[in-house]
């Protein structure tokens, strides 16, 4: 990873104190950019501080062998680095119907209840997440689209109780950038471009118009404001 971009994720995790020496982090591992890039960092974060980390898969069982061969991706990406590795498998369909939740909202209850019972059963004080500072953008705007007042620019909080989100202060581009150059695969979810999605509607029609016409920073800008925000609630 290259020193400045190894060294901007430190800074913001020092100043929010998100890692200490002797934690035990459950890292949440999709196989996608995101997070293939967050474990290469704390792989290289370990190499100079006392922290030890498993990697944690979920199997949604949406997108049928897609699905399959993301969690096959992930254990041998953890095989070669030599990350410890669990997975899990889940029914997101049937647990949709029978709460009357859409896809996007069960996957992302069942993906951090099991996260939150491994971590519990097992003794990891911090689970781990790779949010970066578009999924904050995209959480923003439509928490104010659908009108949930101020407390919509808090964005994605950085730390949640045992959850935290070191990468809240990059970008999605340096990320596949430097993914790119270190020429480290990752496995591309084909749902992220269908547009039924609100999230991906945002992020694949709103927000790139935003950027062409009004503020090509806005991702950075949101993130401040979010910052801000939630500082000034303490």
């Amino acid at each position: 990873m290259n020193e400045y971009l190894f060294h901007k994720i430190n800074e913001f995790v020092k100043e929010r104190e998100l890692i200490s020496p002797g934690d035990n982090l459950l890292v949440a591992l999709s196989g996608g950019a995101d997070s293939v890039f967050l474990l290469n960092y704390l792989l290289e974060l370990s190499k100079k501080n006392d922290i030890n980390f498993t990697a944690f898969h979920v199997n949604h069982n949406l997108r049928g062998e897609e699905s399959d061969k993301d969690e096959l991706f992930c254990k041998e990406l953890c095989d070669d680095w030599g990350v410890d590795f669990v997975s899990v498998s889940v029914d997101v369909k049937a647990y949709a119907k029978s709460n009357s939740l859409s896809l996007e909202e069960s996957a992302r209850e069942l993906r951090y209840s099991k996260l939150e019972e491994y971590a519990a059963q097992h003794n990891f004080n911090k689970i781990v997440t790779a949010h970066n500072l578009g999924d904050n953008t995209e959480t923003v705007l439509l928490n104010l689209f659908k009108g949930k007042g101020i407390s919509a620019i808090a964005g994605i909080p950085v730390r949640r109780g045992k959850i935290i989100r070191p990468l809240l202060g990059i970008s999605k581009d340096e990320i596949v950038k430097e993914l790119t150059r270190l020429n480290i695969p990752f496995r591309t979810d084909s749902s992220n471009f269908d547009n039924t999605f609100q999230r991906n509607y945002v992020r694949n029609n709103i927000l790139p118009l935003i950027k062409e016409n009004i503020n090509p920073n806005v991702e950075e800008s949101i993130g401040r404001s979010s910052e801000i925000y939630s500082n000034s609630i303490g």
